[in-house]
């Protein structure tokens, strides 16, 4: 393996990595890969220091990828050596042993640092030319100071030979107080602005405290916190904190509310018995919880009810493939972002495809989510449509709809190969955290609803399989005012009023067509005979010379025998 650092002469925060992959019978490996790569403090087991996932492509064996450009390494990493790097490809189990890093042109790091400039330094004891300095005790042990300005004193410096004295000191250190002349007994005092002569509280000699003033007092209670001793009470009773720890009896209990005023919790709904499918609701004319079923309008006889959400069955969850690399981080205000990789070994065609994702940030409105497929179909399954929400945890397909496209965008893909989740944060402020992600392929679902009456939609009804109109139900469009456009007939599936003719050829040798009526339009049609359908040598629509098709004309080839023309003509009328 080798490694070539991305910048001379500067600590890099990216390193190409470089090797040859074979398989077990000596084989080179080819084609599209996931490599994690992990660095690691031990040889053998230990936490993960760092890791990446890369998707390279793999040319007779050997391969080259950029380690550092999604999750970068920095020097406080590097000079955590030794360190081991360890290598994965796709879903295989880690490979043995584990690389030492070693030295590499321009190293980032040095074994022993000539000098130091700019920072701190950690070291038992200094010592200059072979002399003690300073020893690990941190105590001066060098030759003594002489001071200066003549001075043959170890240790100390002359007066002269300071500079940048306050102005207050220069001349000696000026006594604010020395011009302060106070009578026999007083003391000096702050009010808040200057010193002042107090008056000693309990005569001129028996002292006991300056005398305050009561505006005095609750100015230095009131200008700062106070922090008060053990046991202080006011007026008597003790002083409730956040640390106090409270216990009453409930006969001490005042103002309980009227539910409780017996001791006993009065469930309103216990005496309640709901036949099945009812609900409780409020009467507000009897003033009180009543059993209600839903009324044939909608509503209900007793109250109002909202809309609800429910899910009817559940998923058995497909074939799924959760990623593999863990939780990843991923950069703040960055075009590249982090992209999790996960390798699908196995081979089928997608019908469907949910994908469950969890991801923590402050406001996910600035994070956009793309799905690539080992195809290369790009998919944004989420474009920041959350501003100010914190994290996200859904299912995009079931729960939460595809922002940037359709999910259908996959169907009749094979799944082999690597598949990656791309996340973005475009704004800057915060970074965020990519915890998991899942790709559910071909779910199925059970759970079935009976209604008796109707089902209303009010905006979208979506299927994913099949629409089954049963037992010669019909299929009824309406327009804005309510007016039928046009039907399907449930027992005939003929649409919009739709005629079937036929026509046969008299001598069994001649071209036939079954034409509509005038004014109708032929929708679908075919030619049968009592032999073969070989021999045909034409099998369609028959146009006027208005384009529109008119009928359903069966041409024969050489050979004669029966043949029926049969074409399916729509009414333009509902």
């Amino acid at each position: 393996m080798l490694f070539f650092l991305s910048a001379a002469f500067a600590v890099p925060v990216e390193m190409t990595h470089q090797g040859e992959l074979l398989n077990l019978d000596g084989s080179a490996v080819t084609g599209s890969h996931v490599l994690s790569f992990k660095i690691y403090g031990e040889e053998s087991g230990g936490a993960s220091l760092w890791q990446e996932s890369v998707v390279v492509d793999v040319s007779d064996g050997f391969y080259s990828a950029q380690l550092g450009a999604t999750t970068p390494l920095d020097s406080t990493l590097l000079a955590q050596h030794p360190l081991f790097l360890e290598l994965t490809v796709d879903t295989n189990a880690p490979m043995s042993p584990r690389h030492e890093l070693t030295s590499v042109p321009y190293a980032v790091m040095s074994d022993v640092a000539e000098s130091v400039e700019g920072g701190s330094v950690n070291a038992t004891d200094v010592s200059i030319n072979g002399t003690p300095i300073i020893d690990s005790s941190g105590n001066w042990v060098g030759p003594e100071i002489s001071g200066g300005g003549g001075s043959s004193t170890p240790g100390t410096i002359s007066w002269s030979n300071v500079t940048s004295i306050p102005s207050d000191i220069a001349d000696g250190d000026n006594d604010t107080l020395s011009s302060i002349s106070c009578n026999n007994g007083e003391v000096l005092g702050w009010d808040g602005g200057q010193w002042l002569c107090l008056a000693m509280s309990g005569g001129s000699t028996g002292g006991g405290g300056a005398t305050l003033t009561e505006s005095q007092v609750e100015a230095y209670v009131t200008n700062d916190a106070i922090d008060l001793y053990d046991g202080t009470t006011v007026d008597g009773y003790d002083i409730l904190t956040t640390n106090s720890i409270l216990s009453t009896d409930w006969s001490n209990v005042t103002n309980k509310p009227s539910g409780f005023s017996d001791d006993t919790d009065n469930d309103t709904l216990a005496a309640l018995s709901c036949a099945n499918g009812e609900t409780v609701l409020w009467n507000s004319i009897l003033g009180s919880w009543v059993c209600d079923a839903p009324s044939s309008s909608g509503g209900s006889t007793g109250g109002t009810v909202t809309a609800l959400s429910t899910q009817i069955g559940t998923t058995d969850g497909g074939l799924a493939y959760p990623n593999l690399d863990g939780s990843n981080s991923f950069p703040d205000n960055n075009v590249a972002g982090f992209t999790s990789a996960r390798y699908i070994a196995d081979s089928f065609s997608i019908t469907t495809l949910t994908i469950d994702v969890s991801m923590t940030h402050p406001d996910v409105g600035e994070v956009t989510l793309k799905l690539t497929s080992p195809e290369g179909t790009e998919l944004i399954i989420y474009d920041g449509n959350n501003p100010g929400q914190a994290d996200l945890n859904t299912n995009f397909g079931w729960d939460t709809e595809i922002q940037g496209g359709n999910r259908y965008a996959f169907h009749d893909e094979n799944v082999q190969g690597p598949w990656t989740l791309n996340v973005v944060d475009s704004y800057q402020g915060n970074t965020g955290t990519l915890d998991s992600w899942t790709l559910h392929f071909n779910e199925g679902w059970d759970g079935e609803l009976i209604v008796g009456h109707k089902i209303t939609v009010q905006e979208t009804l979506e299927v994913r399989e099949e629409a089954h109109l049963a037992f010669g139900a019909e299929l009824v469009f309406s327009d804005i005012n309510g007016d039928e456009v046009s039907r399907f007939n449930g027992t005939t599936g003929l649409y919009n009023a739709s005629t079937v003719y036929t026509a046969t050829a008299s001598d069994g040798c001649s071209n036939v067509t079954a034409y509509c009526d005038s004014g109708d339009i032929a929708i679908s049609g075919g030619c049968y005979n009592n032999q073969t359908s070989y021999g045909m040598r034409r099998n369609g629509p028959s146009i006027n010379a208005a384009g529109i098709p008119e009928g359903w004309t069966c041409e024969l080839s050489n050979s004669c025998y029966n043949i029926e023309a049969t074409v399916i003509c729509m009414d333009n009328t509902p």
